[in-house]
């Protein structure tokens, strides 16, 4: 729940008409916040035993074991990477992931050097998080303190 009402508060909650994608959802914790509040959900993850506890929560819910590089995300998404990028091997890697997501709503974290973090987590300062942002359209939302730093990015206008 506290990524849904995290989105809320922030004014950056999608319609209920977006499908809800997760790039590494493992059992679908935080899609489920979503699910119940009448939205139509897509995770994805490596794991196919913790998909199955997904599925038991959420029927209706669609769900994929594989990758998430490289995985076809619907247009007009919103896209959660919450859990996935700090265990990337590198930088590069979570640009790669992210460029080409760059024209779909979505929210990611990355950890700090100050925070609290998983061990051998990928680390990243201000300045490198926010030429990472500018790269793909995001933006910082919320820097927690010791926790990480939330970012969002909006789909491109074109003209």
């Amino acid at each position: 729940m506290r990524i849904f009402q995290y989105l809320r508060n922030h004014d950056i909650l999608p319609t209920k008409e977006t499908l809800i994608v997760e790039l590494g959802c493992n059992d679908g914790r935080i899609l489920e916040s979503f699910y119940r509040h009448g939205y139509k959900v897509l995770g994805i993850d490596l794991d196919a035993n913790a998909l199955e506890t997904a599925r038991l929560m959420m029927p209706d819910g669609l769900f994929h074991a594989g990758d998430i590089r490289g995985f076809p995300v619907p247009q007009g998404s919103f896209i959660i990477l919450r859990n996935v990028l700090p265990f990337l091997s590198s930088k590069d890697e979570v640009r790669d992931l992210l460029l080409p997501l760059k024209d779909h709503h979505m929210h990611f974290t990355l950890f700090g050097p100050e925070d609290e973090r998983p061990k051998d987590c990928l680390v990243w300062t201000r300045e490198e998080a926010e030429a990472l942002c500018k790269e793909i359209g995001a933006h910082i939302v919320e820097e927690f303190n010791g926790m990480g730093m939330s970012m969002s990015g909006q789909p491109r206008r074109t003209h």
